[in-house]
């Protein structure tokens, strides 16, 4: 489990997501109009964060992990259009251009991330069906 590619991609792909949440005292007041907008915001990485920390436990049943996988990246894509929109419109690049990189650059890094551990999930389950084959 842990000597695989694919666990270091998908460990670090939630770090970066849970560390998207440190943003939330400071966006507060930017959900103030539409409350049901942040606690999107806040629910799309923490579920992509528990599916991917879930892939990680599923290290043998590889067609499961590689859905789990494919869906915590399509919640991270959600999280990451909802962080650029939120960036645009509420003018956080010309204010706290620091806070706008990070809210922008973790999911973009989570995204590859996850997307490169799904790829190193399609490699070893090819490698099981070439060694099936052999047999």
């Amino acid at each position: 489990m842990w000597q695989r590619v694919q666990t270091l991609y998908l460990l670090v792909a939630d770090f970066c997501l849970l560390t998207l949440l440190l943003f939330w005292p400071t966006l507060r007041g930017a959900f103030s109009s539409l409350p049901w907008l942040g606690w999107l915001w806040l629910g799309l990485p923490v579920c992509a964060s528990v599916l991917s920390t879930a892939a990680v436990a599923l290290f043998r049943n590889r067609p499961l992990q590689m859905r789990l996988v494919r869906l915590a990246a399509l919640l991270t894509a959600g999280s990451l259009g909802l962080s650029m929109a939120l960036v645009i419109n509420t003018g956080l690049a010309r204010s706290h251009l620091t806070i706008a990189l990070g809210l922008v650059l973790l999911p973009l890094l989570a995204y590859v991330l996850l997307v490169r551990a799904r790829r190193a999930i399609e490699r070893d389950e090819e490698a099981v069906r070439r060694m099936h084959r052999l047999r």
